[in-house]
Parts: structure tokens; C-alpha cells; sequence
């Protein structure tokens, strides 16, 4: 389970639930660091398979066990989104609409349905001219660039969340519209290098 993850499956429980092939599963590898808003991560199966993966693996060896406070917040979003089973349908609506209101704004939101709405915005420059932007106008978006994407592949990187209102989408637009013009006029004057 990774980004996104629990806004997958009706319950929220991932890929596996997804394809109704929880069964068939013996080992699940979860990141407590982006669905559960945590750190760390688990790996979940038969006790002894666990085991044998701490003691065997490498990414394992030097690696300590998560802290307790991570522990308790990963638990505490568990226990949030079992008394909330309707959260992953609300992520999911949440998801669709922010890549709505990006395409409305001019944006071509690329990625599956997933609570990441990544919009490509070209060379590094272009990226953080853009992430300025939206940062500046309180729109929260983080930026990925090389050696994460390939060279004139950066992204911008927005995250749906269930919390999100209707005003909150419109001010969004608001900032995604005013980004797009901005980021037009200053791509013919050189400034901000020839990618897209």
C-alpha cells in the first residue's frame, strides 16, 4: 500500500481489496508514511514470514523499529477510517473533482485515479515558478523533479483529501487559472527556458 491506497477498494484497503484477491495474498507491504499520515511502514502476514523478512532482508538489517508516536498515529487514522467507512468514496470523489477543476484551469492532469493529481509542468524553472505561484496563493503542493522525473518531466503535485470543500476547489481553480495564464506569458519571453 502506497500513496493513495486507501481511497482503492470500497473499504479502503487497497489494491487487494480492489481485485477481490485478498485471499490469494501472503505478505501486504504498507507505508505508514502517506495513506495513514505516519511514518515508516509495516510488512503484514504470517508471523513467522514476518520474522524471517526483519532478520533476512536487506533493506531491514540496519533499519530500527517505527516510534511509538508513528505507531499511534498510524492506529489512530485505522481507527478513524473504520468508524468512517465512507472516507475512501469521499477521497475518491475528492480526487476526481480536483482533476476536474485542473482540467477546467488548463492543466493535463496525467496519473490514474489515485488522490495524487500530478500536472506536468516541464523544466525545473517552470516548476518552481509554478509551485511559487500556487504556494504563494495557499494552495499546499509539493514538486517533483529529476533524478524522481525524468529531465523536462517535472510535476507539480496536488493531494485530494476528503476534507476538501467546494470552496476549497474553487479557490484552487482560482490559483491553477492564474498559474497557467502567468505561466504562458512568461514562457515566450525566455524566461523560463524551452520546455513545454
Amino acid at each position: 500500500m502506497g500513496f493513495g491506497e486507501i481511497a482503492v477498494g470500497d473499504a479502503g484497503r487497497g489494491s487487494c481489496e480492489y481485485h477481490d484477491c485478498v485471499a490469494d495474498i501472503d505478505l501486504i507491504s504498507v507505508s505508514l508514511s502517506k495513506s495513514l499520515a505516519s511514518s515508516g511502514g509495516a510488512i503484514i502476514g504470517d508471523r513467522a514470514a514476518v520474522e524471517e523478512i526483519s532478520l533476512r532482508a536487506r533493506s531491514y538489517i540496519f533499519t530500527a523499529s517505527c516510534d511509538p508516536a508513528a505507531i499511534g498515529a498510524a492506529l489512530a487514522a485505522l481507527r478513524l477510517l473504520r468508524k468512517n467507512p465512507g472516507l475512501p468514496a469521499a477521497v475518491r470523489r475528492a480526487a476526481l473533482r480536483m482533476r476536474e477543476v485542473a482540467a477546467d484551469a488548463g492543466w493535463d492532469a496525467i496519473g490514474g485515479s489515485t488522490p495524487i493529481v500530478c500536472l506536468p509542468v516541464g523544466n525545473r524553472v517552470s516548476a518552481a515558478y509554478v509551485w511559487r505561484l500556487l504556494v504563494t496563493a495557499g494552495i499546499y503542493v509539493n514538486v517533483a523533479i529529476p533524478p524522481a522525473v525524468p529531465e523536462n518531466g517535472c510535476l507539480i503535485r496536488l493531494v485530494a483529501t476528503a476534507a476538501h470543500s467546494e470552496q476549497d476547489f474553487e479557490r484552487l481553480h482560482d490559483a491553477l487559472s492564474q498559474a497557467r495564464a502567468q505561466l504562458r506569458m512568461a514562457r515566450p519571453m525566455g524566461a523560463l527556458g524551452d520546455s513545454r
